[in-house]
């Protein structure tokens, strides 16, 4: 589509001189071959005789330059739309239940005081940062009636240039959906083993303090090469080793790393706060279309009525990316792409009138398509494993990250990159309204101006089709009908039209 929008000009250029040939070219009647004598340059045709002058047969051509206002996509979250949890806010004990939709976590514990425990963490961007914004594009369609001035057939295509919006924030709260995986452990107030769902964004939450108030229980999470028996004095998966009275994660005789002593009351539901969060949407679309139509005679006021019916292809592409830095999550990215190639008839119908110099016209389009639509995302994250993101301080990385991790970071969470692909095909009618005028240079030759609005229906657009469950992420099937709506304002030129 790029190189027809790119060589509008030159397409139009070649249409012209090809409707300039001499006068030894003329159309033969009932014919769709030759070329009438245009004499682009010959006085204007103003006469008011007979209702106005003559319709214009032969081939014509136009060309605009559009500058376009697009609408923006529905308003969403940058996360689970609405979602909000109980996320640990410092180096606090107990266990802090999570919730989505008043949905409780199935493993929490009763609720705790938030200004004591833990703060409420939700989205902070959704797309209201995006405005209706303006693109240019350009328009050209050429064409020919045959010399009685009834029939005749138009090409024409409309292009839109890239529109790009970018918003950038800092310290940006994302609220995810988790995923919950089994994990065994040993219950020591009843001596059984248990399994327990711990998320992927769960992690150990403890200071440097001696944690020795705020358990119910210690529990001890498999594997386990041996026991030790231990008070109530273990903090998070640290405890006191060197027996200094204090648990110190920096010093290595307080990690528990032989046996894995883990206390579960320290499990938290981490936050995910970004440093900085890009977040960027481009939406790019072209058309083209063919359109046999019939003149009518002229009315009696030597207005005239043109009315077709023809087939419209359209192909309306939407990129949405967002990119992270800083938090739990580390380096984040996900890029969702969503192409809607839309094909089907239409019926037009256009009316015009001249006046001396100057044509009024008004035309309309409307069309039912078939939306194949394609929607693709990939994207990955990095895992911060050697940061405190709660106090800001750094751990040793431990001998084995996959069991002995910092505390303030994901127990489960590893560096991952997902793909996903979704497809469909969808119902989508659409409109378009033209209202133009233009005026009279030359026999042939005018320049025009006005104002063009389209709208279509059931179009996949990115922004809310993102499925924000960690650690894969994935595109939500129940969100691709948005409608849009466009419009603009051209000038141009036109031939023999």
């Amino acid at each position: 589509m790029d190189i027809f929008r790119t060589k509008s000009w030159l397409l139009f250029a070649v249409i012209a001189l090809a409707g300039s040939g001499t006068a030894a070219a003329q159309l033969v009647p009932g014919s769709w071959v030759g070329v009438e004598d245009l004499q682009f340059f010959a006085p204007p045709d103003v006469s008011a005789y007979s209702g106005g002058p003559d319709p214009k047969t032969g081939w014509f051509a136009t060309l605009d330059e559009v500058n376009w206002w697009l609408s923006t996509p529905k308003q969403s979250d940058i996360g689970v739309d609405g979602g909000q949890v109980i996320v640990a806010d410092g180096g606090i004990g107990g266990r802090i239940p999570e919730t989505f939709f008043g949905e409780a976590d199935p493993v929490a514990k009763p609720v705790l005081p938030l200004d004591e425990w833990g703060r409420l963490s939700t989205n902070g961007l959704n797309t209201t940062a995006f405005t209706t914004g303006s693109a240019m594009g350009e328009r050209v369609e050429f064409g020919c009636v045959d010399c009685d001035g009834h029939w005749g057939i138009m090409f024409g295509g409309q292009f839109i240039h890239p529109w790009t919006e970018r918003v950038t924030r800092g310290d940006v709260d994302v609220v995810f959906l988790d995923t919950y995986v089994p994990m065994t452990f040993w219950d020591l107030e009843t001596g059984l083993l248990k399994t327990r769902q711990v998320g992927y964004l769960d992690g150990f939450v403890n200071r440097s303090e001696l944690d020795v108030v705020d358990d119910s229980s210690l529990d001890i999470l498999l594997p386990i090469e041996g026991f030790v028996p231990v008070a109530n004095f273990a903090a998070g998966r640290y405890y006191d080793g060197n027996g200094d009275g204090v648990i110190d994660p920096t010093n290595i005789e307080d990690n528990l790393s032989d046996p894995v002593l883990y206390d579960l009351d320290d499990l938290y539901r981490l936050p995910v706060v970004y440093n900085e969060l890009r977040v960027r949407n481009q939406t790019k679309y072209n058309n083209l279309e063919v359109m046999p139509f019939y003149r009518l005679d002229p009315f009696h006021n030597g207005s005239l009525l043109e009315v077709g019916t023809g087939m419209r292809y359209s192909d309306w592409e939407e990129n949405f990316d967002v990119q992270g830095w800083g938090g739990i999550l580390g380096e984040s990215d996900w890029y969702t792409r969503a192409r809607n190639r839309i094909v089907g008839p239409q019926v037009s119908a256009r009316w015009s009138q001249t006046h001396g110099h100057w044509t009024l016209s008004a035309e309309g389009r409307g069309f039912v398509g078939w939306n194949f639509q394609s929607v693709h995302q990939t994207g990955g994250f990095e895992i911060f494993s050697n940061t405190n993101t709660l106090d800001g301080l750094t751990r040793p990385i431990p001998p084995n990250p996959s069991l002995f991790r910092p505390v303030n970071t994901s127990q489960q969470f590893s560096p991952n990159t997902f793909e996903h692909d979704f497809t469909a095909v969808e119902f989508s009618p659409g409109a378009e309204v033209r209202l133009q005028t233009s005026y009279q240079l030359t026999k042939a030759i005018a320049i025009r101006g006005g104002w063009t609005a389209n709208w279509q229906d059931a179009l996949a657009r990115p922004s809310n089709m993102v499925l924000y469950k960690v650690p894969f992420m994935g595109i939500r099937d129940d969100r691709n009908t948005q409608d849009v709506f466009f419009h603009g304002f051209n000038i141009g030129v036109e031939v023999n039209r």
